[in-house]
């Protein structure tokens, strides 16, 4: 029969490889990592040495004792824990691997009764149009992460928990939970979700008639840790199916609620409403800020003394924080620990052209710092680029938390990094990296060069990468943005001693050839990919000039038996056999090829009883 031998699997967050260079397979029982983690000279980091980014970075669980102890929850990696997150180049273990049904964090918080007790809420809020699970339940460890136990799938299956709130009350006890998003599948509308037994069991508070919730998602629950029985929820109106949107408080452990929104505006055109508490005793200090439903950036930020009962508008910092629109999963608040006057907050990416005007050179975090004190002045203040020594984080912020020496944390697309010295623009301000050898990158595309032995690919906003050297978890970056498909020419009948690698980014942009020899040394190109259509309809056009339904990530493949010949297909299926500079329209199909996220369903060329048949495809 005609077939193409896989040569991997992807696994989680980190590629395994499985197979000899033949293509035989290997030991099964003997998997060997391959990374990547860290990525170095990440384009979109300006965070010395050599800009390291890892995977995306939903949560952030920091030790109120110790800097050293950290835990993170990454979109698609799963849970890890440092306990030297100090370090120039902290240590990360993995704590989920093989041990839970899937790898999607959207939540996590430490309980503040048992610092070894841990809670994460579940569910995928990848870049990559939410690829992942849809969330399987609440995990719980009592022993630092050693093990995790799965509860309440029954409620949770099937729904991204963007909360997770364990609580001192009764001993423990309580948690409460929150939910953004419907039920795949069903109309139910999330909301919050309160358990008495340790997270065993959750019941919906929102909707039920007697809470004062109503039936609608949550996009943020916070506690208030100068009185551990109060409680805000933020509840959008999402493109106006709640005509209650707005901020709610809870003064008795989460069971009944009210709306508090007096001076808030904005509230009721909102898809996200984002919360945080000032953390001393001697101040009641709340800050939301409002994301527009319309527009997906924030239309407010605003500031309470009294627990709610009155906002005050601190107005939006300039430029905007949310140039790339995407305030439906990119953003976060976090009011300071230690001055009631102080937030920060954060939007997707920094926008063009470059220098801008605050003096980021790429494509950068976008992160200012608030102070009510300059009101009614501008309080707003860019903590990234100038703001900074001239270093940034990843773009794309995901979470914000205070390590227990004041310094802040920033998680993103690319990973965690710090901020030193956060409220002093003269003194040594800088962002630095905590990725270490952190490995959460989602590729959706990978390819191996049997020259050399060594592994590349193609990740959801971390470019296209490749290792340093065979078997090394450490990758270089070769294209920033988001990583397109690649494919490798090893044909040494044709090329001895070189072969020929394919990378591009987000929608065939930089599609090109380089030409590799066996020692992993880059010896000519990049040489891009002319595209040029020569028979069917397009003739003398360039593909982008015809075609409008190139992919995010645009599926193609190499010929199994004649690596010059590639197939390419969009709506239409085109075939080259001169590595791609020219092309035939072979037809309009109708339909995609591939999901536009990453996948790759063709095959072109075969063997039938051991015999080559590269016209097949």
């Amino acid at each position: 029969m005609l077939s193409l031998r896989p040569h991997f699997v992807y696994l989680g967050a980190a590629l395994l490889f499985f197979s000899s260079v033949d293509g035989t397979l290997a030991d099964p029982k003997v998997w060997r990592e391959q990374g990547p983690g860290p990525t170095l000279f990440e384009a979109n980091t300006a965070v010395p040495p050599n800009s390291p980014a890892t995977g995306a970075v939903n949560a952030i669980a920091p030790s109120l004792a110790d800097p050293d102890l950290l835990y993170v929850g990454t979109v698609n990696g799963g849970v890890w824990k440092t306990t030297n997150a100090t370090a120039d180049s902290p240590t990360w273990i993995p704590l989920t691997d093989k041990h839970v049904p899937a790898l999607s964090i959207n939540s996590l918080a430490i309980s503040p009764v048992h610092s070894d007790t841990l809670f994460a809420g579940t569910g995928s809020t990848s870049s990559l149009a939410f690829e992942g699970s849809p969330g399987f339940g609440v995990l719980r460890s009592t022993n630092g992460g050693k093990s995790w136990t799965v509860l309440a799938s029954s409620t949770f299956t099937g729904r991204r928990i963007t909360s997770i709130v364990p609580t001192g009350l009764s001993g423990g006890n309580v948690v409460l939970a929150a939910s953004l998003f419907d039920r795949v599948g069903t109309s139910d509308h999330g909301g919050v979700y309160r358990s008495t037994d340790k997270g065993q069991f959750f019941v919906r508070v929102s909707g039920n008639g007697t809470s004062g919730l109503p039936d609608a998602g949550v996009a943020s629950l916070v506690t208030d840790p100068k009185n551990a029985r109060r409680f805000y929820a933020g509840v959008p109106s999402r493109f106006g199916e709640n005509a209650n949107a707005g901020i709610y408080r809870s003064d008795d452990g989460g069971v009944t609620w009210a709306a508090v929104n007096t001076g808030l505006t904005g509230h009721t055109n909102s898809f996200r409403i984002l919360l945080s508490v000032h953390h001393s005793r001697s101040a009641n200090v709340v800050y939301a800020a409002i994301i527009s439903n319309s527009t997906f950036t924030v239309t407010g930020v605003f500031r309470s003394t009294d627990q709610g009962g009155s906002w005050t508008a601190m107005g939006v910092p300039t430029p905007d924080i949310f140039p790339g629109a995407q305030g439906d999963i990119h953003g976060t608040i976090l009011a300071h620990p230690a001055d009631p006057n102080v937030v920060f907050i954060a939007g997707d990416r920094q926008n063009g052209p470059f220098p801008n005007v605050n003096g980021c050179r790429n494509f950068n975090a976008n992160i200012f710092r608030g102070d009510a004190g300059q009101l009614p002045g501008d309080p707003w203040q860019s903590v990234v680029c100038n703001g900074a020594n001239g270093t940034a984080p990843h773009a794309d912020s995901r979470a914000m938390a205070f390590d227990a020496t004041g310094n802040l944390l920033h998680a993103d697309d690319g990973g965690l990094d710090q901020l030193l010295d956060p409220d002093n623009e003269a003194g040594m301000r800088r962002w630095v990296a905590v990725n270490g050898n952190l490995r959460t990158i989602e590729l959706h595309s990978v390819a191996y060069d049997p020259l050399s032995n060594i592994v590349f690919g193609g990740a959801q906003d971390n470019g296209a990468a490749v290792q340093t050297a065979s078997g090394e978890v450490t990758w270089t970056q070769l294209l920033g943005g988001d990583g397109g498909n690649v494919a490798v020419d090893s044909d040494q009948t044709a090329h001895p001693g070189t072969t020929i690698r394919y990378t591009s980014s987000q929608f065939f942009g930089n599609f090109n050839r380089t030409m590799w020899n066996a020692a992993n040394n880059r010896i000519g190109g990049p040489s891009p990919v002319q595209l040029r259509i020569t028979s069917g309809s397009g003739t003398g056009l360039t593909l982008f000039q015809f075609d409008g339904n190139i992919q995010f990530f645009q599926p193609f493949v190499l010929n199994a038996i004649d690596p010059r010949r590639m197939l390419i297909g969009t709506a239409n299926i085109y075939e080259s056999v001169d590595r791609g500079d020219t092309l035939a329209n072979l037809g309009f199909t109708g339909f995609f090829i591939g999901d536009t996220l990453g996948s790759s369903p063709l095959a072109h060329g075969g063997r039938l009883d051991g015999a080559p048949h590269p016209d097949v495809f």
